[in-house]
C-alpha cells in the first residue's frame, strides 16, 4: 500500500477510536485532550501573535481560499487554451449551492467598471491570442 493509503487508514482508525471513546465517555480521552490543550492555551495567552498566526494558517488552508485558487487556476488554463477537467460532485449537506455576486457596489461607490471580462484580461496579460 502507498503512504497515502496508510495515512487514510490511520485517520479512519483514529476517528473511530475517538468516536467510540466519546460515545462511551472514556475519562482517559478527556484527560489526554486537556493534557495537550492546556499547554497550547497557555502559549496562546502569553503569545497572542501565535494565535493570530494559526488563525491565519487555518483560514488560508480552508475551503474558501482554496476554491478561489482553483477557480483562478481554471481561468488561467482557459485563457491559455488548455483543457481543464472539471468534475462536479453532488452537493454536501450544508453546502451553499447558489451564490451570486454583483459589482454594482464598486461601480456606485468607487466608479469602477470592468472593461474586459476576466478570461479576456488574462489572455491579454498572458499574451494568448484572443478567440
Amino acid at each position: 500500500m502507498t503512504p497515502a493509503v496508510w495515512l487514510a487508514v490511520a485517520a479512519v482508525v483514529v476517528y473511530a477510536v475517538m468516536w467510540v471513546a466519546h460515545s462511551l465517555a472514556w475519562g482517559w480521552l478527556h484527560t489526554a485532550d486537556w493534557f495537550l490543550l492546556n499547554p497550547a492555551h497557555d502559549i496562546g495567552v502569553k503569545n497572542p501573535a501565535w494565535v493570530r498566526f494559526w488563525d491565519g494558517v487555518s483560514f488560508v488552508l480552508g475551503p474558501v481560499p482554496l476554491r478561489l485558487l482553483g477557480s483562478l487556476a481554471a481561468a488561467v488554463m482557459e485563457a491559455l487554451d488548455r483543457q481543464v477537467a472539471v468534475r462536479h460532485e453532488p452537493a454536501r449537506p450544508g453546502e451553499i449551492q447558489h451564490s451570486v455576486g454583483s459589482t454594482a457596489g464598486a461601480e456606485r461607490l468607487l466608479g469602477l467598471t470592468a472593461r474586459v471580462e476576466l478570461i479576456e484580461g488574462l489572455r491579454l496579460m498572458l499574451g494568448t491570442p484572443p478567440r
